[in-house]
């Protein structure tokens, strides 16, 4: 995670102050690090949603205002930094499922542009945050990129915590099979 300062009156050749390193995720690759973590690898570990700062409700009711929060969201991880939920360090707490991940569009060699090919959607899991308390997270997303048809267990799901990622609700649950009716004619 870097931080980017630009000032409000950026123009195209004014020089750009180089970025701030808020957290490192490049050095997670034991097998079980205390935190979560535990897949052994970050070849595939790409963060896809940030949420910045935001507000926290204390276990005594409490609204306290966090700016320091770092919220990123990975196809099988929610990453948090925060000074109140983590005490500044960065934890990775595991989604129960895994989304897919995105599809990597190339690009044209001689216009430099990217070649769209025939996607329903450009992501594929996201996520919400609650502006009066961080710790409600919702994230949806596709569990693969082929089918992507709401049946089985491939379509879209939905996810909630209330506690910052340790436990985690699949609100849709059996939702599709009990109003989906749609009768063949």
């Amino acid at each position: 995670f870097y931080e980017y300062s630009l000032p409000f009156d950026l123009h195209e050749n004014d020089t750009i102050p180089s970025p701030i390193l808020l957290a490192k995720t490049s050095n997670i690759v034991s097998s079980d690090n205390g935190n979560g973590f535990n897949n052994g690898s970050t070849d595939d570990y790409s963060i896809y949603k940030v949420v910045c700062g935001g507000n926290i409700i204390l276990e005594n009711g409490t609204s306290v205002s966090d700016p320091s929060l770092l919220l990123g969201l990975s196809n099988s991880y929610l990453t948090i930094q925060s000074s109140i939920l983590t005490n500044n360090e960065l934890i990775f707490r595991q989604l129960p499922v895994s989304f897919a991940s995105p599809v990597d569009l190339s690009y044209d060699s001689i216009t430099g542009y990217p070649i769209l090919g025939p996607l329903t959607h450009g992501t594929t899991c996201t996520m919400a945050v609650a502006p009066h308390d961080a710790n409600i997270i919702t994230v949806t997303g596709w569990l693969n990129t082929v089918e992507n048809n709401g049946e089985d267990d491939d379509g879209e799901i939905l996810l909630l915590t209330q506690d910052s990622g340790e436990s985690w609700t699949n609100v849709f649950g059996d939702l599709l099979n009990v109003t989906a009716s749609v009768g063949k004619v």
